[in-house]
């Protein structure tokens, strides 16, 4: 993987603006208070776990395609994902202050990252599809705890 340092990105060039994967899939509702921010999404309940959950995922984005920056890659901030939770108004200073990292990758490569990393991506100037295939690991323990949509 090759990632290249950028300053700043055009705020009106994004087309996922900066943000951190705060929701999971899950089966059916649960009663657990610290638990918050259910949604419906394509007929799939999301639910926003503790951060201390979500800093036990690990996200791996396999590439069908080639991703590079004309095709709007993801772009990252590194270290982020040790903050747990950040103000989305706090997202932006972050950017500006450590700058994010564009990961090129040819088709097959794969990025892996922890979901509460800072991230975004912006327009592609040339489409090539981008297709991604977005798998999210938790421990056994965690499997027990979180009735996950989906898990093997």
């Amino acid at each position: 993987m090759q990632c290249t340092l950028f300053k700043k990105s055009a705020d009106k060039n994004w087309l996922v603006p900066l943000h951190q994967d705060l929701s999971i899939a899950v089966r059916h509702r649960f009663c657990d208070s610290r638990f918050t921010g259910w949604s419906h999404k394509q007929n799939i309940l999301f639910v926003q776990p503790p951060a201390q959950y979500m800093q036990q995922l690990v996200a791996v984005r396999l590439h069908i395609d080639d991703c590079l920056h004309e095709h709007g890659p993801l772009k990252v901030v590194a270290g982020t994902h040790q903050h747990g939770r950040i103000a989305e108004s706090e997202l932006l200073r972050l950017r500006d202050q450590q700058r994010e990292q564009e990961c090129i990758l040819s088709k097959g490569g794969a990025v892996i990252m922890r979901p509460l990393i800072v991230h975004s991506s912006s327009k592609a100037i040339q489409t090539n599809g981008r297709r991604v295939l977005h798998f999210l690991y938790a421990p056994a323990t965690l499997a027990e705890t979180i009735p996950f949509q989906f898990c093997i």
